[in-house]
């Protein structure tokens, strides 16, 4: 029977390797697909969803060339779609910030008529602001667009004719 106070037993090699090999998977793949992606993403103006597809698409296309390419040919798609107005739609896809300016967001729920989205989305721009500086920055300015000779139609053209 061992005493309490002796000393533990000394790892093998063996054991030692493992865990060694157990750990470097474990911190590089929660890096690579976890840690990475937020960073960059944020950092690059690229959303961490779509750093993960692109490097999967890259991988997939160019195998391991293609994973460490993957990252500044997104970028370079990214800067295209914000300075090619073709392109733009890859910026749409693969930028995180959102589409729309909340002024935007908020005309286009009060055009559908569609009162819950409204108020769920004006619910979560009150988190940041006050409610005057909501109706000042958001409502007001939405109010404003729509009396200034906006229709549906007008918005729906320039979309159609771009």
């Amino acid at each position: 029977m061992p005493d309490a106070l002796s000393p533990p037993p000394r790892p093998t090699a063996r054991s030692l390797a493992v865990w060694t090999a157990a750990l470097y998977v474990v911190v590089e793949l929660t890096v690579s697909q976890a840690v990475e992606p937020l960073l960059y993403g944020h950092s690059t103006g690229l959303s961490p969803f779509a750093a993960v597809v692109s490097a999967i698409f890259w991988i997939w296309l160019w195998g391991p060339v293609g994973l460490i390419l993957s990252m500044p040919l997104t970028l370079c798609l990214v800067v295209l779609g914000r300075y090619v107005d073709r392109l733009e739609f890859l910026d749409v896809l693969l930028d995180d910030r959102p589409a729309l300016t909340p002024v935007e967001s908020f005309y286009q729920r009060v055009l559908t008529g569609d009162a819950d989205e409204a108020e769920d989305h004006a619910e979560l721009l009150l988190k940041d602001r006050s409610l005057s500086s909501y109706y000042d920055e958001v409502a007001l300015k939405s109010q404003r667009a729509g009396t200034s000779g906006r229709s549906l139609e007008a918005i729906g053209q320039s979309f159609c004719c771009r």
